[in-house]
């Protein structure tokens, strides 16, 4: 019979959707004081700067997207295999 509890110590924890949103956020936000400081130093016009905020705000929820499914993707395999191990061994001992 299987351990689930030896099983499941073997596996580190998959990133959850909050630490891959902080991820994706802090590296924008970092982006984001760059540009308000390029901004703040030259002339550019505050409606430019305001299509770039949105601009980047968009790629913002596009790489948050990108990595949510990444990690649902990650979740998925690791529950199909462990079904599929789980079924083999069932399987092989009967």
């Amino acid at each position: 019979m299987i351990d689930f509890k030896e099983e499941i110590s073997k596996y580190k924890p998959i990133r959850t959707m909050d630490e891959v949103e902080d991820g994706v956020r802090d590296e924008i936000t970092d982006i984001m004081d760059l540009l308000q400081h390029i901004s703040n130093k030259t002339d550019i016009p505050k409606e430019a700067a305001k299509e770039v905020t949105k601009e980047v705000d968009r790629a913002v929820d596009k790489a948050i997207e990108k990595e949510v499914k990444a990690v649902e993707s990650a979740v998925e395999s690791e529950v199909e295999s462990k079904v599929v191990s789980e079924v083999e061994s069932q399987v092989v001992s009967e």
